[in-house]
């Protein structure tokens, strides 16, 4: 009876361990972003939104070389404006139009607010600053290039 017991045991701590490596392997692999060969560190990770990739837009836009003297939120209209270098872009959070240099966009992905944290699309943000920018799918990387 007590082996039994045991065997039970064992089968069901090994089966938590199968489950447990299998999750791990499975896992997402990070999403890693790039200006000019510096991969940009934030507090919150890059994620992706219906095929975009999103970061927090101080995360981005100060890796890009915009200060943050350059930068607006306006919380009462959850709006961005960034004038950089001659360049002019305008968010909305959760809206998908967006101005870049006085040109009006739609966003494939808005804007959008996670944890407190007010997340921007990578490639229009870097576009819209003259930046190139380029996907590799299978490492799930996003390298910047700027002009």
């Amino acid at each position: 009876m007590q082996t039994k017991r045991q065997y039970k045991r064992i089968l069901c701590i090994l089966c938590f361990l199968l489950l447990v490596s299998g999750v791990a392997i499975y896992a997402e692999p990070e999403i890693s972003v790039y200006v000019d060969g510096t991969k940009i560190v934030s507090d919150t990770p890059a994620i992706i939104v219906d095929g975009r990739t999103m970061l927090p837009f101080r995360s981005i836009l100060n890796a890009l070389g915009v200060d943050n003297e350059s930068i607006t939120w306006d919380a009462g209209s959850r709006s961005i404006e960034i004038h950089h270098n001659g360049n002019y872009i305008f968010l909305l959070i959760g809206s998908d139009f967006a101005l870049a240099n006085n040109k009006p966009i739609t966003l494939d992905v808005a804007p959008l607010i996670r944890d407190g944290r007010t997340l921007v699309p990578v490639r229009f943000v870097a576009e819209a600053l003259l930046a190139t920018v380029v996907w590799e799918p299978q490492t799930k990387t996003v390298s910047i290039t700027m002009q």
